[in-house]
């Protein structure tokens, strides 16, 4: 839900199936974006929050930035970058994990690297590999080595890559709107990580049409899904759900001459009920979310007030 519209903050909840007994997830975001004439970097500041049931454990996560390139001309690609910190409240153990930004030069497109943290501050696991592609853990000792060797690596990449530029045509007077669009890093496939990692998690392959879809992931593609099973379920669902947003549905369906026109008429109905709120100086309230001071940081942060699940959909607003 847009729990706050000035400025735009967007709350969410999910929770396993037994009424969040094994896992809970919540946060807000709010997003604050950047603009150049190349490309635009989006910060979505915010919390995220984590509660393993089972085990007793809170994890609270900070937030990357996306950078997406060529937003004039050229293809557009993005990348993550940034550090992400990961905190475990319960034993106070923590994650530290460094995103690295693509530069011509280093090559490291899509690298990640960083370490686990006990409650003393010592370094107990390292942690590499690409957020494109898997992350692995690997003991301190083996992944201090790893870096040195990778360091070297990058010496060669690095100056391989200089000399390309120093020949290239580029110049003050041939300024181009569009960025290149990177290979994969060179080093990418020959990681040859120590043989005593362990790898935490895998990207699942893409699907053979995933191109013809924006290269989505099934989960992605899924979301806006409607089943006959769904049907079955309409009247659990509240009229805001965004499976029933018209414009959206007629995108996806091909009709674009028809999902304007309702783009259209959405942002025209929004802008009628925002000058009926102020005409009689009524204030947005949240209806799924509160305000409140997180358990283990303090901080103010939107949490369910549980109502969603209590189904009464009766002062539901019609926003479609």
């Amino acid at each position: 839900e847009q729990v706050s519209h000035h400025p735009p903050i967007s709350a969410f909840t999910c929770e396993s199936k037994d009424g969040g007994a094994r896992w809970k997830f919540h946060g807000s975001i709010l997003p604050k974006a950047k603009f150049s004439i190349k490309h635009m970097e989006v910060h979505p500041k915010g919390s995220l929050t984590l509660e393993l049931k089972r085990h007793n454990e809170v994890y609270t996560s900070s937030s990357l930035t996306c950078t997406i390139h060529n937003i004039v001309v050229g293809r557009l690609w993005f990348e993550y970058h940034g550090t992400m910190e990961i905190i475990n409240h319960t034993n106070k153990m923590k994650a530290i994990i460094h995103f690295k930004p693509y530069s011509r030069t280093t090559k490291e497109l899509h690298k990640v690297e960083g370490y686990i943290i006990d409650a003393h501050k010592n370094k107990v696991r390292g942690l590499y590999g690409f957020w494109t592609d898997a992350l692995y853990s690997i003991d301190i000792e083996h992944f201090e080595r790893f870096l040195k060797q990778q360091k070297k690596d990058a010496k060669y990449v690095t100056k391989y890559s200089q000399e390309q530029a120093r020949y290239s045509a580029s110049s003050v007077d041939n300024v181009d709107l569009d960025e290149e669009v990177p290979d994969v890093d060179p080093l990418h496939e020959q990681l040859n990580l120590p043989p005593n990692s362990i790898t935490l998690w895998r990207i699942i392959p893409k699907l053979d049409y995933a191109a013809q879809y924006y290269n989505f992931s099934l989960f992605t593609m899924a979301l806006n899904e409607w089943t006959e099973e769904d049907e079955k379920l309409r009247s659990q669902l509240p009229r805001t759900d965004s499976r029933f947003r018209p414009d959206i549905r007629k995108m996806e369906d091909g009709d674009l001459d028809a999902a304007g026109q309702e783009k259209n008429r959405l942002e025209e109905k929004q802008r009628e009920s925002r000058q009926i709120m102020e005409k009689n100086r009524e204030e947005w309230q949240p209806k799924w979310f509160r305000l409140v001071k997180h358990e283990v940081t303090g901080h103010e942060v939107w949490v369910s007030n549980e109502k969603y699940w209590q189904r009464n959909w009766t002062n539901c607003p019609h926003i479609y």
